[in-house]
């Protein structure tokens, strides 16, 4: 063997016996060697780097339009977030200033007719739905011959027909035609009563009806059946709820 054959063996030897040193000491390494303790995180922080690298691999590989609809999701979730805190803002706003606004108009008008007529009388207000037929709901809650607040509007239609020449000057007629139109009205809409229509239902009744109100005292209708039975008892607010005047019903406490 030459010379220059020999020092290449004896360098492939010393490149073997290397590789073969390295290989056993990161064998160690990795079966929790003292001498490696920290190989094991550093094999995991190089695949931790790899999958990184790949993420923002397929990031770069991401279609267009897909990246273009992911920022618009991102971009309305966002909107979505503004609002809803904006919204929580003035809700609490909103509580805040109804907080020191002290007591509104329904609340002064409820208090003002029970401590000067209902409270030493010993009567308060019960609530009656408000969809236009209130004054006839309260009339039929307390007439065990009517049966809800469409028997009541048939009474009161039926007296209005009979007594017409009695009724139909005071009645208003505007928007309806003619009296006998308005006669319909009372009886097959959901249309608001009134003085008239509680003066032809005492009369058809023949109850007397009497209504409190902050503004005024109680007005009775129809005294000349007191003794027919008890009253019909109403309660009359111009602010009770936003959509207007509004009758509930008087029972005894």
């Amino acid at each position: 063997m030459s010379a220059v054959e020999r020092e290449y063996a004896t360098k492939e030897e010393e490149i073997l016996e290397r590789h073969k040193a390295e290989i056993a000491a990161l064998g160690s390494r990795g079966n929790g060697g003292d001498e490696g303790g920290g190989g094991k995180e550093e094999v995991e922080a190089e695949a931790c780097g790899d999958r990184s690298n790949q993420e923002e691999a397929n990031d770069m590989a991401e279609d267009p339009g897909e990246a273009k609809r992911r920022k618009a999701q991102e971009k309305a979730r966002r909107k979505r977030e503004k609002a809803r805190e904006k919204e929580r803002r003035r809700e609490e706003e909103i509580a805040e200033e109804l907080a020191h606004a002290g007591p509104s108009k329904r609340e002064l008008e409820i208090v003002a007719m029970t401590e000067v007529y209902l409270d030493p009388r010993g009567l308060t207000i019960q609530e009656v739905e408000a969809d236009g037929n209130c004054l006839y709901r309260g009339v039929a809650e307390q007439c065990l011959d009517l049966e809800g607040y469409v028997a009541a509007r048939s009474v009161c239609a039926e007296a209005l027909a009979e007594g017409e020449e009695e009724y139909a000057p005071f009645a208003e007629t505007h928007g309806h035609g003619s009296y006998e139109a308005y006669v319909e009205k009372v009886r097959n809409s959901s249309e608001w009563g009134g003085h008239l229509e509680l003066r032809a239902l005492s009369h058809k009744l023949r109850r007397t009806v009497v209504v409190y109100s902050a503004e005024a005292v109680p007005l009775r209708i129809g005294e000349e059946f007191t003794d027919n039975g008890e009253e019909i008892r109403l309660s009359f607010h111009r602010h009770y709820y936003a959509l207007g005047e509004h009758y509930n019903v008087v029972v005894s406490k």
